[in-house]
């Protein structure tokens, strides 16, 4: 019966030694999971800090790109009024050549008698 106690005693330390085991076990376990979580919510926030400066950047570049296609808007409107003037400098240009050269044409016909009515009148 004795032999049974010892090895009931020797059971029970085993039991705490296993115990102890465990709970050391678990610690480390805990230990290790702690640091991964704090490596992941450093990353988290890295990762978050990144994310909103790219956000800044493209809110930035489309405030550009929106400036960009207004001006280009403008500058369109203002070739079309361009354009539009240019035609209509064409136009009077041609009228203006037409003009001058009826004129030519008629001081021609009208240039030998107006120098006979010169000569008359000397």
């Amino acid at each position: 019966i004795r032999s049974d106690m010892t090895s009931g005693e020797d059971v029970f330390e085993r039991i705490k030694k296993m115990i102890s085991d465990m709970i050391t076990s678990m610690e480390q376990e805990m230990s290790e999971a702690a640091d991964k979580k704090a490596y992941f919510d450093a990353e988290m926030a890295k990762g978050s800090t990144k994310q909103e400066g790219k956000e800044s950047e493209l809110a930035k570049l489309q405030t550009k790109i929106d400036n960009a296609a207004s001006k280009s808007a403008g500058l369109k409107t203002e070739v079309k009024n361009l354009q539009k003037a240019l035609t209509v400098l064409a136009e009077t240009e041609v009228n203006a050549t037409k003009l001058r050269a009826k004129e030519k044409k008629l001081y021609e016909k009208n240039e030998p008698e107006v120098k006979d009515g010169l000569e008359g009148v000397k």
